[in-house]
């Protein structure tokens, strides 16, 4: 009997400290949630953001494999914008709610001119200590709206979805606000890159000189450090060539931009620069299935300029139009950036000998 009391007495005082020790956590998390109410904690754990605002523009952000982001499910999305967006969730905090005075006012602003930010994190149905996770789900985590930035410009008005009371929202440490990095605009996200493939990524590179096919080639890659060379207009594989030179063009994939869109140019005209013979073709195939295919085409010479001889160009030296995306977006792009991947069969097998492009006296043979 005095053991069964025993037993009792132990029972209830694990119960009572454990009911203590929920009370204390339960009033840390909510003065740590009244505090950091808008911000995400682990923004590694973040699968996607949607935002919206009042004059239908929205855009949908979603985290890839490999740490991509893609735009709207199909297009790159901006990284360093994405980043800055995830840095700017982690460190919200709320500085004040807003007064009873102008209580009113912000909430009728913040209804006509907000943007809708949804957070979707990555979440287990059994997690255990943050050690064990299992069967892992996606959940909106948060809801929230982003208005504009106070008269002193050191804050931003947001609410919460389904709150009364705004808040103003800032970064400790930072002295500005930060409604202008929650854009729903779609160009804003719209990243620049053409290329952004880790040589490890990479299953295949296709270049192909349209007017000099003979320089056009394919690099297959057979493993991490191991490749083939296809010779296209002879269509035979090439026995040797210079390893360390694929090696050293396949990295310059890695981050390769354009540098300006042009889509805002009539259709006609858009078809009218790419209905010329292009110069090179450029299929790249990743080992899980992504591809990209750029075509470049000459740019006639936005004005009167001379080569070193003295005759006049007819064509840009210095930048050539693209076109990405399957064909659907053109883009401006400079040779300077390009001529780094510009490179002909030769320059592998030791057929060619790299010189300086004199750009005012090879530009007509583009």
């Amino acid at each position: 009997m005095k053991r069964k009391n025993l037993m009792i007495l132990l029972v209830t005082g694990v119960l009572l400290l454990l009911a203590v020790g929920l009370i204390l956590s339960q009033k840390s998390t909510t003065l740590n949630r009244e505090e950091n109410a808008f911000a995400i904690e682990d923004t590694a754990s973040v699968t996607k953001i949607f935002l919206a605002d009042k004059d239908d523009h929205q855009v949908l952000l979603t985290r890839k494999q490999k740490g991509k982001w893609l735009l709207n499910d199909s297009l790159q999305a901006q990284e360093e914008s994405v980043d800055l967006l995830l840095k700017t969730l982690s460190k919200l905090a709320i500085d004040h709610p807003v007064s009873n005075a102008e209580h009113n006012s912000v909430v009728s602003r913040l209804a006509s001119r907000s943007v809708k930010v949804e957070v979707y994190q990555q979440r287990y149905h059994i997690n255990l200590f943050d050690k064990v996770k299992l069967f892992p789900y996606e959940k909106n985590t948060k809801t929230f709206f982003v208005g504009g930035e106070t008269k002193d410009k050191l804050g931003t008005y947001m609410l919460m979805e389904g709150a009364d009371k705004p808040y103003v929202v800032g970064i400790p440490g930072f002295r500005g606000f930060v409604s202008t990095r929650f854009t729903a605009r779609f160009r804003d996200w719209r990243g620049h890159n053409i290329f952004r493939s880790d040589i490890k990524e990479i299953k295949s590179l296709t270049m192909k000189f349209h007017k000099e096919p003979e320089k056009s080639y394919r690099i297959e890659a057979e493993g991490s450090r191991s490749f083939k060379l296809y010779d296209i207009s002879k269509q035979k594989y090439v026995p040797a060539f210079d390893t360390i030179k694929v090696i050293e063009y396949l990295t310059a994939y890695n981050d390769l931009r354009f540098e300006s869109w042009l889509n805002h140019l009539p259709d006609h005209k858009k078809d009218s620069l790419t209905s010329q013979e292009p110069l090179y073709d450029i299929h790249l195939k990743e080992k899980d299935g992504d591809k990209q295919h750029v075509k470049t085409y000459k740019k006639k010479t936005p004005k009167k300029r001379e080569n070193i001889q003295g005759k006049p160009l007819g064509y840009d030296p210095d930048r050539m139009y693209a076109t990405i995306n399957e064909g659907n977006d053109l883009v401006l792009v400079q040779y300077f950036v390009f001529d780094k991947i510009l490179k002909p069969i030769g320059y592998f097998t030791g057929d060619y000998e790299v010189k300086k492009r004199r750009r005012f006296q090879e530009v007509e043979m583009r």
